[in-house]
């Protein structure tokens, strides 16, 4: 496969807008979010969700229209579209 001069990714990204939940652990508590996906490979994905993200932060990922169960994930980039909207890269484990 051929890459971009700036693109990263090793595998080809299939665009999808579906329903996304995520959970994750900060300093006091777990915390449960949603958003809608973007585009997913094997090896990532991207959506968009209204709290930003922190890189490196370690996620739980559930798409039930994908999935049978949650995948690990960590947070690799967030990115400001509008107030109070991110679109976020997310590397699965």
């Amino acid at each position: 496969m051929i890459k971009l001069a700036k693109e990263r990714r090793t595998q080809k990204r299939k665009q999808i807008s579906l329903p996304v939940f995520y959970a994750y652990i900060n300093e006091y508590q777990h915390v449960y979010d949603d958003g809608t996906t973007f585009d997913i490979s094997d090896s990532g994905i991207c959506f968009y969700t209204h709290t930003p993200l922190l890189n490196g932060l370690s996620i739980q990922v559930i798409i039930s229209d994908l999935w049978d169960e949650p995948k690990s994930g960590s947070v690799r980039w967030c990115s400001m579209k509008n107030f109070n909207f991110y679109k976020i890269g997310v590397l699965l484990h």
